[in-house]
């Protein structure tokens, strides 16, 4: 059966949901994609363009942008039928909306995690793990919408299974000390440790997507991966460590810089990857070297504005081809491989920042350190998933 419904069956949809009116709950667990655009500096605009690269047909920007974009203005039911005729509806997404639908609620971010898996055409081993974690959050979300009490709502939220299995693991233990120690609901409603606790079980759960995306790239490439890269988490080196000494957390976006210009031929001391990466890129596009110098510097020390994936994506053409021009060889599948290697360097930077955001906001070293750590043990799940599990000492 086809995974998308033809126009019949769209018809038939929007006859029986109609005007249906249902409770709008917040999500567990799940980050609505406005704010991972925003955690990972991109516009709604540039995804949606990118998205129509990979999905022919899709709606103009513009048009999009009037639907789904937060400050859009409202349209007609009419008009949002003709915008719903236009993209593609997922089977499975309609499956979970239709469930949510006859239970007389919905919960948008749950909806919009599946889409966004079935749009990036993952495999479909990957696509059930997520779905039944999704239907999972869903039914909790709308449980925890029910309940009134703050302190019973969070005592649910912390025994529930799939906030066990994709939460930030030090995170039940805080929780159930919080609740043990706060004597009423205008104090957890007014407590900042509860609020750290529940960013770091969503973060902890974006990052085990993360995992499993990173797992299924390297999968994909299985054929021309060496025995050592077969053995590998790809981006994990780019995940922050606390130092006892300095009592700082580490900024790993300069040892994607380094690894870089070890790709392009640096291999000595002298100059450091910052300069010689930027001499580099200003030879590829005329422009002053020690504009780019600086502007390389300041994004390895986290300074000034961020990166934009489409700069990042260039820096990393032109490393890739000055490799493959020195080495003689002949890339393949290269402008994905360009992709993920800048996707690399955002989800370094994207880390960076967030573990010093948050440290900011108070969580400690210890919650920090423990959602950093389902990074690794996702991707362990998810390469078995994939039927490629990694060796015990794959790091």
């Amino acid at each position: 059966m086809d995974r998308t419904l033809n126009s019949e069956e769209i018809t038939e949809l929007l006859d029986e949901w109609g005007e249906q009116k249902v409770r709008l709950c917040q999500s567990a667990l799940l980050l609505p994609f406005n704010q991972i655009y925003s955690m990972l500096n991109i516009s709604f605009r540039s995804a949606w363009e990118a998205g129509r690269q990979l999905q022919k047909g899709l709606p103009t920007t513009k048009t999009a942008l009037k639907h789904l974009a937060q400050a859009s203005e409202p349209v007609s039911l009419r008009a949002r039928e003709r915008f719903m005729r236009s993209i593609p509806m997922r089977r499975t997404v309609v499956e979970l909306m239709h469930y949510q639908f006859e239970q007389g609620y919905s919960s948008p971010e749950a909806v919009q995690w599946l889409s966004f898996l079935e749009g990036a055409q993952v495999t479909p081993a990957m696509l059930e793990h997520w779905r039944s974690k999704l239907f999972a959050v869903s039914i909790l979300s709308f449980k925890c919408s029910r309940i009134s009490c703050i302190r019973e709502r969070l005592v649910a939220y912390n025994a529930s299974d799939v906030v066990v299995r994709l939460g930030c693991p030090l995170g039940r233990e805080l929780l159930s000390n919080l609740l043990a120690s706060s004597e009423d609901d205008q104090e957890l409603q007014d407590s900042r440790a509860m609020v750290q606790i529940l960013l770091a079980d969503s973060v902890s759960n974006l990052l085990r997507l993360a995992a499993w995306l990173a797992a299924e790239s390297q999968v994909a490439g299985w054929d021309s991966l060496g025995l050592v890269e077969q053995n590998s988490m790809i981006a994990v080196w780019g995940l922050p460590e606390w130092s006892q000494d300095t009592e700082k957390w580490s900024n790993t976006f300069p040892i994607g810089l380094a690894k870089l210009a070890r790709s392009a031929g640096l291999s000595t001391p002298r100059p450091n990857p910052v300069t010689f990466l930027g001499n580099l890129w200003a030879g590829s596009d005329s422009a002053l070297a020690s504009s780019r110098i600086r502007l390389l510097r300041n994004w390895s020390q986290l300074k000034g504005g961020r990166p934009t994936f489409d700069m990042l994506l260039q820096l990393v053409k032109v490393c890739c081809e000055r490799y493959l021009q020195s080495s003689g060889s002949v890339g393949s599948d290269g402008e994905l491989n360009f992709w993920v290697a800048a996707a690399v360097l955002r989800f370094s930077e994207t880390m960076s920042r967030t573990v010093l955001d948050m440290q900011r906001y108070g969580c400690s070293p210890e919650l920090l350190a423990s959602m950093l750590s389902v990074y690794e043990c996702e991707y362990r799940v998810a390469r078995v998933a994939l039927g490629k599990p990694l060796d015990a000492e794959g790091t």
